[in-house]
């Protein structure tokens, strides 16, 4: 995710002027630039910079688990289980646990959004679901795009067939 001088700014504590003399001297570069030359950052770019980065040798997942209706609660239990499994088999560590009860056609979904909203700053390596379709039904390839731009690696190697 690409965010601007002003937001950098924010996050190191130092003024705009500063962040342009720190490029000028090649310090601190910006990762791009838009058509109206205005400098844009990537936000692991300036995670590494102040050293808030993880080490890369452990995998970090979150894991989102749906089931349409209330009575297939048993069956949220044994995905998420089934999840913290197959992450804990690996060595990864698990940052995050999100779960709904809704259909996959509702886009309000309260854990999923939290879930898209927790990912700038979580950072997981993989979103580990069982299937797609517990995601949602359609749009999956949006969330994927979100995804790829900021970064992550989405899919999760369970959802590869």
């Amino acid at each position: 995710m690409f965010i601007s001088i002003g937001q950098v700014s924010r996050l190191v504590g130092v003024s705009k002027s500063t962040l342009r003399r720190w490029e000028r001297d090649k310090y601190l570069i910006a990762d791009y630039r838009t058509k109206g030359n205005h400098r844009r950052y990537l936000y692991k770019t300036i995670m590494n910079f102040l050293g808030l980065s993880r080490d890369k040798t452990e995998k970090e997942v979150v894991i989102y688990a749906r089931v349409s209706s209330g009575r297939q609660k048993e069956d949220l239990k044994r995905q998420i289980e089934s999840l913290e499994n197959y992450a804990r088999e690996r060595n990864w560590r698990i940052t995050g646990v999100y779960k709904d009860i809704a259909s996959g056609l509702n886009d309000g979904r309260k854990d999923l959004l939290r879930m898209i909203s927790d990912l700038p700053t979580k950072l997981p390596d993989y979103v580990l679901c069982t299937y797609r379709d517990r995601i949602a039904r359609f749009g999956t390839r949006l969330l994927e795009q979100f995804c790829n731009i900021m970064m992550y690696n989405y899919w999760s190697p369970r959802l590869r067939r």
